[in-house]
């Protein structure tokens, strides 16, 4: 399973658990790996695909990816890069300045954990992500998304010259407007949009599955802030990914 946090932060285990539970095949044992990652964009799973994910032979790989690009948009005129060398930096250690007292005086961690109970060092948004200021309208110019679709092509073209079975899925979201993040529903929407021409263009060699459509306006009540679910959401996302493998394995 290639994505982003929203892969990351648990349907796999549940799309294992489905696939075996619901399995046909009694021979067969289903082992769901998770290459999801908090903060990735399309570029780290594609490089992840072609350098790691391969080694281990899959059967399939699931791409469930279209919120992260955001990372990467409302670039000034001329300062944009396909490679996204104009957001992305090379990871860097945190600096945490109060880390002698975090670790030795409990009150001290207490007390800074009550009134900053996220401090920014927790995340790795910081340290793989460039400061830098965004245009006001930062989801006007699309072309920032030609390497959203050009890495998930690539993925696909890889897997299917690999023989691996591609299933790819859309990105549900909430349609509850007092949830955290809300503001980034644009690129999930303009994403989703263009992961469906991507779905079209390789009929017939990809499975797809349309997540957005039959989650998003539906469960508001399994999302957690703008794209992440609750282990209801994750079992949904596990059933419907799974009864598309299991539809469309072959294995004996």
């Amino acid at each position: 399973c290639l994505g982003e946090s929203t892969t990351a932060d648990g349907y796999p285990a549940f799309l294992e658990n489905y696939l075996n539970d619901h399995k046909t095949e009694k021979k067969i044992t289903y082992e769901v790996m998770n290459f999801g990652h908090a903060y990735w964009t399309t570029a780290h799973s594609m490089i992840t695909f072609l350098t790691t994910v391969v080694d281990f032979k899959p059967d399939f790989v699931v791409i469930h990816h279209g919120w992260n690009e955001d990372h990467i948009r409302g670039a000034a005129p001329g300062e944009f890069r396909g490679d996204y060398s104009h957001a992305l930096k090379s990871w860097e250690i945190p600096y945490v300045y109060d880390w002698y007292l975090i670790r030795t005086s409990v009150v001290y961690r207490f007390l800074k954990f009550r009134y900053d109970p996220n401090p920014e060092w927790i995340t790795l948004g910081p340290y793989i992500q460039k400061k830098r200021n965004r245009v006001a309208d930062q989801y006007a110019n699309t072309d920032e998304l030609k390497p959203f679709r050009r890495n998930i092509e690539t993925e696909i073209q890889m897997a299917v010259l690999d023989t691996i079975k591609v299933v790819l899925t859309t990105l549900p979201h909430t349609t509850n407007s007092d949830m955290p993040m809300y503001e980034g529903h644009t690129n999930i929407e303009q994403c989703n949009s263009i992961t469906r021409e991507i779905a079209a263009k390789f009929s017939g060699k990809i499975s797809f599955i349309d997540l957005d459509s039959a989650i998003t306006g539906k469960h508001n009540d399994f999302f957690v802030d703008l794209g992440h679910v609750t282990d209801e959401g994750r079992k949904l996302k596990a059933e419907l990914i799974g009864k598309m493998i299991l539809r469309n394995n072959s294995l004996k």
